[in-house]
């Protein structure tokens, strides 16, 4: 089952989207990361001209 993150008060520049290689992000009334897709690559963080969008990277413990 995919998790999905939903970005409120987004501008809806599409910034995000156009900048994720994995296609882990849509636009329709709001901004939704699908976390499964996600690589945490941080593009989407960068581009926000809002800072909305925080991304964790992920750690694995050996």
């Amino acid at each position: 089952m995919n998790r999905i993150m939903k970005i409120k008060n987004c501008y809806g520049c599409g910034g995000c989207v156009a900048v994720c290689p994995s296609g882990a992000i849509t636009l329709r009334d709001e901004v939704e990361i699908i976390s499964e897709k996600c690589i945490k690559c941080r593009r989407c963080e960068f581009v926000c001209p809002a800072g909305l969008i925080t991304i964790e990277k992920s750690t694995t413990s050996p």
